[in-house]
């Protein structure tokens, strides 16, 4: 599943704006193009979801922070999440539900009376198709059997699939009507229950609940890490008492690597990924202080004195870091601010290599104004960030096949030129 495209308005320094994205994608502009307020849109969706709405709110200042001060008039906030998905649901009959896109909106506003954030709008829609299964391939599905996997020649179409689940002043309801093929409760088979036993809370949206309606894990976005790596702080010793996923800044790298490389197959896979960039490297262990601190330790080729972590180098840091958050961390949106950050120009495609080899299993982001990693990866991969007129950010992709770009690489004006002189930028 991944996120196929975003609506946002009058959010931070954006009015109304919407993006499509792919597998791996670089946000590129200049300095305060707005760059950090669109990976903070991603930061909040992901802080209601795990702190609820007015805590989400709180963590950005208040909603006079949250909201777009260019558009005074503007009141609302609103976001439009689409998803592509490929995964299916078994149901009862020998039925499969599969669901292709789903799209989750809602818009807020601050109550001046009250000063409450108010949920203006909130729904999900799921779009999908039905199929019937024969009932000896269903009970090969289910027990999950080594080798087996459906084919299309296998299903049979039933009804194609279009429900909404709508949050109405705390209420809960679906618009789907039942049929000879299927029964609301198959897609949301918990919301009845909710609307009988649940009282109302018309300050909550659904993406602070999703769990009650065995929604997918993108909707309270669970699976999105970002990272904007401190390379300083992974080089202390910490406490061995940390959590064994990577913090955001990469804190506590020590922990995350000790714990890694418990699986000789994980540690395999990392040695060989670093040395794609940093070949020198012979080998990572972690140590243990007197008073009960981790840190690490790197070994090169060249001499077998242990270098401890707090003399490795801000690039190496990162760069270590990068790997682990894109091959080992379990989460299906990455991103990362400045993934370039303390590197040499050279080993700029190297490291987009590297992230496009992760973004065949897990969508990636980037945010960057380096024109040597802009020229690496790709007009196709360049999402443009620049501020309009009115002093809003704006975002929009181009094509390699816009005539205006044409005549640039025709000539020989390499990518990283073009940005440098901004001519994306002021072309319109």
């Amino acid at each position: 599943m991944m996120i196929k495209k975003i609506k946002v308005s009058n959010f931070k320094s954006f009015g109304e704006e919407e993006i499509t994205f792919d597998n791996f994608n670089v946000i590129v502009g200049p300095n305060s193009a707005g760059k950090s307020n669109f990976v903070e849109i991603f930061k909040f969706l992901t802080d209601v979801s795990k702190y609820g709405l007015e805590n989400a709110v709180s963590m950005q200042g208040g909603f006079e922070l949250l909201k777009n001060v260019i558009l005074p008039k503007e009141q609302e906030i609103g976001f439009e999440i689409y998803y592509q998905n490929g995964a299916g649901k078994l149901i009862p009959d020998n039925r499969i539900l599969e669901i292709t896109e789903i799209i989750y909106k809602f818009k807020i506003r601050k109550n001046n009376g009250t000063n409450k954030i108010e949920v203006v709008d909130d729904e999900v829609t799921q779009r999908g198709k039905l199929y019937s299964v024969d009932k000896s391939l269903m009970s090969k599905i289910i027990n999950k059997e080594s080798g087996f996997k459906l084919d299309e020649k296998d299903k049979k179409f039933l009804t194609d699939i279009n429900a909404k689940l709508t949050n109405k002043d705390g209420m809960i309801s679906t618009d789907y009507k039942d049929n000879e093929y299927l029964q609301s409760g198959d897609i949301y088979p918990i919301v009845r229950m909710f609307e009988l036993f649940s009282s109302k809370d018309e300050y909550k949206l659904i993406l602070e609940m999703p769990q009650m309606f065995y929604l997918p894990p993108t909707i309270y976005f669970d699976g999105i890490a970002i990272y904007d790596f401190d390379p300083k702080l992974p080089k202390k010793a910490v406490p061995i008492t940390g959590k064994t996923e990577l913090e955001k800044d990469g804190s506590n790298l020590a922990i995350v690597i000790k714990q890694l490389f418990k699986n000789e197959r994980n540690e395999r896979k990392f040695y060989n990924l670093i040395k794609k960039l940093l070949p020198a490297i012979n080998r990572i262990d972690v140590d243990k202080s007197a008073d009960k601190r981790m840190f690490f330790n790197v070994c090169e080729e060249h001499h077998s004195e242990r270098m401890p972590s707090c003399f490795i180098s801000d690039g190496t840091i990162n760069i270590i870091a990068m790997i682990i958050a894109l091959f080992f961390e379990d989460n299906m949106l990455v991103i990362i601010e400045e993934p370039e950050r303390n590197l040499h120009p050279k080993l700029m495609s190297k490291l987009v290599g590297l992230l496009r080899d992760a973004s065949r299993n897990k969508q990636i982001i980037l945010t960057t104004h380096n024109p040597e990693l802009v020229k690496y990866a790709g007009l196709d991969s360049l999402i443009f960030i620049s501020r309009n007129k009115l002093g809003c950010s704006q975002l929009k992709k181009v094509s390699k096949d816009d005539k205006f770009i044409k005549s640039f690489l025709g000539n020989h004006v390499g990518l990283d030129k073009i940005y440098i002189e901004n001519l994306l930028e002021n072309r319109d």
